[in-house]
């Protein structure tokens, strides 16, 4: 005999307790799958911000932090600096010394006339057994007494005589002098430039006239027309 079904009241089907109820009877099927690929983007988000706060925080407090840089990155740590050996240094200064002294040597001409320069590479060459040029200073001669007369017994030659001193600081290459004769008014007659070959003696051309130190020349040019009547001397 079958039992009677008819009064047994109808069951409703099972209902997923996470779907929300809708006014209209029916449920909301929940998506577990969804749901959990979701939420893993926003997870990831918030480990990675973590750990990048920890590095943080680990770096601040460790001081020794950037001297475990890698190797491979080519920093070397201030401790390990090398250190260039004095000697180096002192090899470098000497080198340096040389090239300043032969190159001083090598323009000594032209510095020799620079009183600036000249004690210096006097003293250098006094070293080194180089020679220096003779300092030509010719405003540095002083004209102590000059004289021009005619030659007795020569007409139309005239004889000058001129005394001079080197006032300079260093020894001088005797003077090359320039004598110009004018008439009454003024006017320029002649003259004649006298090199140290036309007033000295052979033995004494390659002389040196020192600081303090007199000479006298003598010498006889000719008289031109119109009758000089003064004459100007002027060392060159």
């Amino acid at each position: 005999m079958e039992p009677d079904r008819s009064q047994a009241p109808a069951l409703p089907p099972p209902r997923d307790a996470a779907a929300p109820a809708r006014t209209d009877g029916t449920h909301v099927l929940h998506d577990a799958g969804a749901s959990s690929a979701a939420t893993v983007p926003g997870q990831a988000a918030h480990a990675a911000a973590d750990a990048r706060a920890a590095a943080s925080t680990e770096a601040d407090l460790d001081p020794h932090a950037e001297d475990r840089t890698p190797s491979f990155i080519g920093v070397v740590p201030r401790s390990q600096a090398r250190r260039v050996p004095g000697w180096q240094w002192t090899v470098l200064a000497l080198l340096v010394a040389a090239l300043g002294v032969q190159m001083l040597v090598a323009d000594r001409a032209r510095l020799a006339q620079d009183a600036r320069w000249r004690p210096l590479l006097e003293r250098t060459c006094a070293v080194l057994r180089c020679s220096l040029p003779a300092w030509h200073q010719p405003q540095a001669y002083t004209m102590l007494a000059r004289e021009v007369r005619p030659l007795p017994g020569a007409a139309g030659v005239l004889q000058v005589h001129a005394s001079f001193r080197n006032d300079a600081r260093w020894p001088q290459q005797w003077p090359a002098i320039a004598v110009s004769l004018s008439d009454a008014d003024g006017r320029t007659l002649g003259g004649r430039v006298l090199l140290p070959k036309d007033y000295l003696e052979p033995d004494l051309r390659q002389t040196t006239l020192a600081p303090g130190q007199s000479a006298q020349m003598t010498v006889q040019v000719r008289e031109p027309p119109g009758g000089a009547v003064a004459f100007a001397f002027d060392f060159r």
